[in-house]
Protein backbone atom coordinates (compact mmCIF):
# COMPACT_ATOMS: atom_id res chain seq x y z
CA UNK A 1 0.00 0.00 0.00
CA UNK A 2 0.86 3.73 -0.72
CA UNK A 3 0.09 6.59 0.76
CA UNK A 4 -0.18 9.37 -1.28
CA UNK A 5 1.61 12.90 -1.11
CA UNK A 6 -1.10 15.89 -1.58
CA UNK A 7 0.29 16.58 -5.05
CA UNK A 8 -0.66 13.19 -5.80
CA UNK A 9 -4.55 13.82 -6.17
CA UNK A 10 -4.25 12.44 -9.85
CA UNK A 11 -3.30 8.94 -8.92
CA UNK A 12 -5.78 8.55 -6.68
CA UNK A 13 -8.29 9.35 -8.70
CA UNK A 14 -6.72 7.22 -11.43
CA UNK A 15 -7.16 4.30 -8.66
CA UNK A 16 -10.49 5.18 -7.33
CA UNK A 17 -11.54 4.73 -11.37
CA UNK A 18 -12.15 8.35 -12.44
CA UNK A 19 -10.53 7.43 -15.70
CA UNK A 20 -10.76 4.77 -18.11
CA UNK A 21 -7.41 2.97 -17.23
CA UNK A 22 -8.04 -0.58 -15.59
CA UNK A 23 -5.98 -3.27 -14.69
CA UNK A 24 -2.40 -3.06 -15.08
CA UNK A 25 -2.60 -0.07 -17.28
CA UNK A 26 -3.29 2.06 -14.03
CA UNK A 27 0.25 1.90 -13.55
CA UNK A 28 1.57 2.93 -16.19
CA UNK A 29 1.91 7.02 -15.26
CA UNK A 30 4.05 6.58 -12.31
CA UNK A 31 7.41 5.01 -11.74
CA UNK A 32 7.19 1.91 -8.66
CA UNK A 33 9.66 -0.01 -6.67
CA UNK A 34 9.11 -3.71 -6.14
CA UNK A 35 9.09 -4.45 -2.55
CA UNK A 36 9.75 -7.44 -0.47
CA UNK A 37 6.59 -9.33 -1.18
CA UNK A 38 7.49 -8.17 -4.63
CA UNK A 39 4.39 -6.24 -5.39
CA UNK A 40 4.43 -2.22 -6.97
CA UNK A 41 5.16 0.78 -4.62
CA UNK A 42 4.95 3.79 -5.60
CA UNK A 43 8.18 5.57 -5.63
CA UNK A 44 7.66 9.24 -3.96
CA UNK A 45 5.18 8.37 -1.45
CA UNK A 46 4.89 9.53 2.08
CA UNK A 47 4.83 5.77 2.95
CA UNK A 48 4.63 2.98 1.51
CA UNK A 49 3.10 -0.73 3.76
CA UNK A 50 3.73 -4.36 2.77
CA UNK A 51 1.22 -6.56 4.18
CA UNK A 52 0.02 -10.25 4.10
CA UNK A 53 -3.91 -10.22 4.16
CA UNK A 54 -5.34 -11.64 7.57
CA UNK A 55 -9.07 -11.26 6.64
CA UNK A 56 -11.55 -9.74 4.40
CA UNK A 57 -14.81 -8.78 5.06
CA UNK A 58 -17.65 -6.97 2.62
CA UNK A 59 -20.00 -4.53 4.14
CA UNK A 60 -22.65 -2.80 1.80
CA UNK A 61 -20.41 -1.35 -1.11
CA UNK A 62 -17.27 -1.71 0.85
CA UNK A 63 -14.33 -3.95 1.24
CA UNK A 64 -12.43 -3.97 4.32
CA UNK A 65 -8.75 -5.73 4.28
CA UNK A 66 -6.64 -6.44 7.40
CA UNK A 67 -3.33 -7.32 7.19
CA UNK A 68 -0.53 -8.00 8.90
CA UNK A 69 2.22 -5.50 7.85
CA UNK A 70 5.95 -6.85 6.99
CA UNK A 71 7.93 -3.84 5.80
CA UNK A 72 7.68 0.09 5.74
CA UNK A 73 9.60 2.51 3.75
CA UNK A 74 9.11 6.06 4.83
CA UNK A 75 8.77 8.96 2.47
CA UNK A 76 8.51 12.54 2.62
CA UNK A 77 5.25 15.26 2.12
CA UNK A 78 1.44 15.98 3.17
CA UNK A 79 -0.50 12.95 3.09
CA UNK A 80 -3.97 13.00 0.91
CA UNK A 81 -6.58 12.08 2.87
CA UNK A 82 -10.70 11.89 1.43
CA UNK A 83 -12.76 13.95 3.95
CA UNK A 84 -16.56 14.29 3.81
CA UNK A 85 -16.00 13.09 -0.60
CA UNK A 86 -12.97 15.46 -0.98
CA UNK A 87 -9.32 14.84 -1.44
CA UNK A 88 -7.34 17.33 1.06
CA UNK A 89 -4.04 17.43 2.22
CA UNK A 90 -3.40 16.63 6.07
CA UNK A 91 -0.67 18.91 7.46
CA UNK A 92 1.76 17.59 9.71
CA UNK A 93 3.79 18.90 12.58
Amino acid sequence: MSLLRGDQEDLALRFGGRDAAKGAHRFDTAQWNQGVLDVPLLQGAVCTLECILHDHMTIGTHSIFIGRVVATRPGHGEPLINLQGALRTLPHD
